[in-house]
């Protein structure tokens, strides 16, 4: 299982950090062309595009403009609208690099932590033993604990040999004194 999420984070990661890379950069994108057409039209409202491409198709009075005078306008509005967007599509794509380029920093400081871990700094305590005697935390308690239950547990298992012996001596003074019947020793229990 160990081997399956390394191959996994190794190869899977570089292509989720691709795709999330192209869907800002999509982002940006779509933002703008938002730009550029909430430009191109604030535009023409202005210039009244609009109210002009209808004049020209209305029945010709005098004093209307000729369609060349009103492309030029509207060409000229639209360029204007490009530069603008361009602008905002440089300044957003700069802005993600920047980000990119911190995760990144931050992502290689990450590496270089694990790489060189430093307990001490994080214990606030040496390597040598002496200087530990102090120190205690909640997994070292329990280490403590199931470490000294080992001689508890002998105590214990010592208690009952010699309850058992106890047990076997009182016996064989029990079938010593039965009439009839004399022994000195059980066969397989030794004499404490």
């Amino acid at each position: 299982m160990t081997i399956l999420s390394s191959v996994l984070v190794s190869q899977l990661a570089p292509a989720i950090v691709w795709v999330i890379n192209q869907m800002m950069l999509g982002i940006n994108k779509v933002r703008s062309a938002g730009t550029f057409w909430g430009d191109f039209s604030v535009r023409a409202q202005t210039q009244d595009f609009w109210g002009r491409f209808k004049d020209f198709f209305a029945p010709k009075r005098e004093g209307t403009e000729d369609f060349a005078g009103l492309w030029k306008d509207v060409s000229k509005a639209f360029t204007q609208s490009g530069a603008t967007s361009e602008a905002a599509l440089e300044q957003m794509n700069d802005a993600s690099e920047a980000m990119m380029a911190n995760l990144l920093k931050k992502q290689k400081e990450i590496e270089d932590a694990n790489r060189n871990p430093d307990f001490e700094s994080v214990m606030g305590v040496g390597r040598d033993k002496k200087s530990r005697e102090g120190y205690s935390d909640s997994l070292l308690a329990v280490g403590n604990f199931l470490g000294g239950g080992k001689n508890a547990m002998q105590a214990v298992a010592e208690q009952q040999l010699d309850v058992l012996r106890q047990i076997a001596a009182n016996t064989l003074v029990s079938r010593e004194v039965s009439p009839g019947h004399v022994s000195t020793s059980f066969e397989g229990i030794p004499p404490h």
